[in-house]
């Protein structure tokens, strides 16, 4: 058997272990794991009450393919996070300096599980992102694991999974 057997046997049993308490969640830690650890984790977050403000955020497109995190790191030259409006019940998007791509928020069933979620939906949003569905659940405290969905008929398709962290910091 020559090394990379070894390798590809051992990559494939790291990436099939399951999470335990020792693991650190942080949003850069949730860049190194495979959909299936992600999938784990936000089957077993929380909905969380939303507070006004900025969420910093981190895509993670594919992570189960080869250069998913080139993919996150190209996102995020683009995208920076999300900015909550609890009264108007709407969420904006950072995209650069500027606030984009509203959609509203709900509380309401994953459709991943059928848990309560926070839904950020933006159907009645901009043509090209009326697709587009994200859901999310606290994974830790002021750490939200996101799953960005696209309506596709006959069932919905996850395009990636993201994380938002509370952030003192502005845009």
């Amino acid at each position: 058997m020559n090394h990379f057997y070894y390798a590809t046997l051992l990559a494939t049993v790291v990436l099939a272990l399951p999470l335990n308490a020792q693991t650190t969640l942080n949003i850069d830690s949730l860049g190194k794991m495979s959909a299936s650890q992600l999938e784990e984790l936000y089957r077993n977050g929380k909905v969380f009450e939303l507070t006004d403000g900025y969420l910093k955020g981190k895509a993670f497109p594919k992570p189960d393919k080869l250069g998913h995190q080139l993919r996150s790191e190209a996102i995020g030259l683009v995208w920076k996070g999300k900015n909550i409006y609890t009264k108007e019940a709407i969420m904006l998007n950072q995209v650069g300096k500027k606030q984009k791509v509203a959609a509203s928020i709900a509380n309401e069933e994953s459709w991943l599980d059928g848990k309560p979620s926070v839904i950020f939906d933006y159907a009645s949003g901009p043509k090209w992102a009326q697709k587009a569905r994200d859901e999310v659940r606290e994974i830790a405290p002021g750490l939200y694991l996101g799953i960005m969905y696209f309506r596709d008929c006959p069932c919905p398709k996850i395009g990636m999974f993201f994380a938002l962290e509370k952030c003192p910091c502005k845009p």
